[in-house]
Parts: structure tokens; sequence; C-alpha cells
């Protein structure tokens, strides 16, 4: 079975929103009315571990491909990033780990299954195509005012063996593309500058997939209003964005993959204005997969959640 649009799918997926953010280009309209702004900067908290699940379920139209029906995947993670002292006066680092992941996927009939909890049993494919995941983690450096600074140690996420040569420096050009994926995908609709109810700002930017090559990002975003949510004060997000390749992947064997122009993201974000981190992102992507000149439809829904913000243990 040929599984390359579902690595390409756990690429733009991997930790369960859409991995777009810190944006090269910024605009922001503010609303006519005078408004409290609020500071939406994700804020680490050193001495806290933060775990996130994410439920992720994708649809597949594999008419295209000489296929019969959909090809329906249902995916659940669990990650956890760790927040310590930085390597300088009043840094953060924020080591990132995937902790555990389950999955089903239905096609032609057939249900194939895998849990990391149990890694020798499941379907021989979907253990090949996110068996390699689990475990792996990386370290993001944040200055005392909360500006990411730099990707640090990335052997873990690389899987990094002694006398591998070439296939070293990839697996780390691929480790630091994950890294700033995720990244990316925490500060995702964030604004750069403080808003309020009403606000609204875009982006428009370019990122580089490991196997879909640089992809177009245009994202519209709007401080829809003030809520509660679990006794705490929230701000929510709402966006939509456009996606696109705009120059396709150069890695040598491997098969070309691409989103056609079309390819939409729309959802909403929740913002803890105490904790200073996104407790809850719900979004639909509508993509227009190409995979070696094939059009693939695909549909995907995501709910990320802050399971819970609990201090660390203290060292021994």
């Amino acid at each position: 079975m040929d599984m390359s649009f579902l690595r390409f799918g756990g690429q733009l997926f991997r930790f369960g929103v859409l991995l777009i953010g810190g944006s090269a280009a910024y605009v922001a309209v503010k609303s006519a009315a005078p408004v409290a702004e609020h500071d939406l900067t994700l804020n680490w908290v050193t001495g806290k571990q933060y775990v996130i699940e994410t439920s992720t379920t994708t649809t597949m139209g594999l008419e295209t491909l000489g296929r019969i029906g959909d090809q329906v995947v249902d995916v659940k993670q669990s990650t956890s990033i760790a927040v310590r002292p930085g390597p300088e006066a009043g840094w953060k680092a924020a080591k990132v780990s995937i902790d555990a992941m389950a999955a089903t996927m239905k096609v032609e009939g057939r249900t194939m299954t895998f849990d990391s909890a149990k890694p020798l049993e499941g379907d021989l494919d979907l253990r090949q195509a996110m068996a390699g995941s689990v475990g792996q983690s990386f370290v993001l450096l944040y200055d005392d005012k909360d500006q990411f600074q730099r990707v640090g140690d990335l052997s873990q996420a690389a899987n990094i063996t002694a006398g591998s040569g070439s296939a070293n420096l990839m697996s780390l050009t691929n480790a630091q593309q994950m890294a700033e994926l995720f990244r990316r995908s925490m500060e995702m609709a964030l604004p750069l500058a403080p808003v309020g109810p009403g606000d609204t700002w875009t982006s428009d930017e370019k990122i580089a997939f490991p196997q879909a090559g640089d992809m177009s990002v245009k994202m519209t975003c709007k401080f829809d209003s003030l809520v509660d949510r679990e006794g705490r004060p929230h701000a929510k997000i709402v966006f939509e964005s456009k996606l696109a390749t705009v120059a396709k992947s150069a890695t040598a064997g491997v098969r070309q993959i691409s989103l056609d122009e079309g390819s939409t993201v729309a959802g909403h974000i929740f913002f803890d204005l105490e904790r200073r981190t996104v407790s809850l992102s719900v979004f639909l992507a509508n993509l227009n997969l190409n995979l070696d000149g094939n059009k693939i439809p695909v549909r995907q829904n995501v709910t990320t959640k802050l399971e819970s913000w609990t201090n660390l243990p203290a060292a021994p």
C-alpha cells in the first residue's frame, strides 16, 4: 500500500494544528471603537509541564488513484512540553516530546490500527508511517521576553546514531524543520502586537515542508470576543487561510506531493489570558492534494486541547 499521502498528512498536522504562524508579512487593523487591548503572546512558564491532546480525522477521496471510496484516518496524539531554565539568564527551554499516538485507518472495507503503547501489534503500514514519531523530542529556546531564539539539541528528534554519515545530515535537516513547524503551529493565528475585541490582522508567508517543498500561507484573523472557559477569561480568535505549494520539494527519492490552489483552512482558537497559552483550537481543512499529478480531495477536522498545566517534579 502506498502511504506517501498519509506521511505527508502527518507532516502537515503532526501536532494537530495547522503548521502556520510567525508571519513574514503582518498587517493589523484596529477596531473603530476604543477597546482594552490584550497581549496574546505565548508565555512559557518555567517549572510547568503542558500536556496537549489532539484528535484528528482525515478523509481522502481515492478515486483518482483508481481506488474505491474514501480513506478515513482517525489519530489521537499526546504531546508534552516541559519548561525549564534555559542556557542564558532569564531564558526558557521548552522540551517538546511526542509521548503517545493511536490511529485507525479505514479503506476499501479494511480497518487497520496502530497504538504506540503496543508498538509490535497492529498494521505494518500504519506502524511504518507513524511509529517513528513517537518518542521524538526537541528543545525550543525563548528569551526573557518570550521571544523565540533558536532550536536546541535535535539528536533525539533526528534519531542520530554514530557513523551514519550523510543520513545524519538529512535527519538533522528534517528534525530542524519539524521543530520549526511545531513552533509556528503553537503561534498559529496569534497577533504580533496587543489587540482588542473586533481587531483584525493578516499574515502572508512562505514555509518549507520536508516532502512538499515551499508553501504559501495567507491568513486572515479576528479577535472575535472575550469569553469565559473553565473559570478563566479567554480571547476567542477566528481565522481563515489559503494554502498552495509555490515550489516543489527538491529532495531526491521522494514522490512529488503538493497543495493546489483552493486549499483552505478555517477555525477558532481560545487563548487563556491568565495562563497565556492556547487552551483549545478547532479547525476544518479542505485541501486539494496533488500526488504525482493526481488530484486528491482531503477534508480534515482537528481538535487540540490543553489537557493539563502542572508543576514539574522537583529535580532529584
